[in-house]
């Protein structure tokens, strides 16, 4: 899909106060011109629209993930989820429907679904990106860096892969190595709005709590780049 299907993790991680102090129509015009480019219809139009072709191309991955996007940034996950699963038995490969589906359900009270849900899909595919930050995540601080640079040989331009690197060596105190880092990650996803605000803190050393967002130590980077960022409708910023 094109980078203008959006990123649904903008909105779960962004949105959700928002959207109770606003107007739904004015509501919806800033989150299109915002979070989805001026090409993004979330209107009613849309969703019949992409419900019709769908009536005609049932299994299309692309429609069903677009009926989607138009779903969840309304807030009507329980339209989103059947969606997404059928995208991802469509392309069990692909991590994307994995991933939107994983945080509805927490989003929605089921976290056995959403941790089951993960595990079986990185279980399934062992030398993913994604497999690779999962162990990141729960690794200790050198045995993490070992990992990162296992996974960029088969990933060299995977921006969230950089990024773990960055967080690691910035953990480190390793400051020009983490500049580095951030600024190979910063060009592998120019648009990514996470790389655009972490960074600045990042290099100034200010901790994820100080931001609001992951109670966790920095060096788990991994965590918060995919709980914020890569739950995405586009493989954005994934390699």
């Amino acid at each position: 899909m094109t980078r203008a299907s959006g990123c649904k993790l903008s909105i779960f991680w962004r949105l959700p106060g928002a959207r109770e102090h606003f107007p739904q129509e004015e509501f919806d015009r800033a989150f299109r011109q915002i979070f989805r480019g001026e090409d993004f219809d979330n209107s009613s139009g849309s969703e019949s629209a992409l419900r019709a072709r769908l009536v005609e191309a049932p299994d299309d991955y692309d429609l069903l993930s677009k009926l989607a996007d138009v779903y969840i940034s309304r807030g009507k996950f329980e339209k989103a989820t059947p969606l997404l699963e059928h995208a991802s038995r469509i392309r069990p490969n692909e991590y994307t429907p994995v991933e939107a589906l994983t945080e509805i359900y927490r989003r929605t009270g089921r976290d056995g679904k959403a941790k089951s849900t993960k595990w079986l899909w990185v279980s399934a595919h062992p030398v993913s990106v994604e497999a690779y930050t999962t162990q990141i995540e729960k690794a200790k601080p050198e045995r993490a860096l070992a990992l990162v640079a296992e996974a960029l040989e088969s990933y060299p331009n995977s921006a969230v892969l950089h990024y773990d690197r960055a967080a690691l060596l910035h953990s480190a105190h390793d400051v020009q190595g983490s500049e580095l880092e951030f600024a190979r990650a910063a060009k592998l996803a120019p648009d990514s709005a996470v790389i655009t605000s972490m960074t600045p803190s990042m290099r100034r050393g200010e901790s994820r709590s100080s931001q609001g967002s992951c109670h966790r130590k920095p060096w788990k980077k991994g965590h918060l780049w995919k709980a914020r960022m890569t739950f995405c409708s586009t493989s954005c910023v994934r390699r």
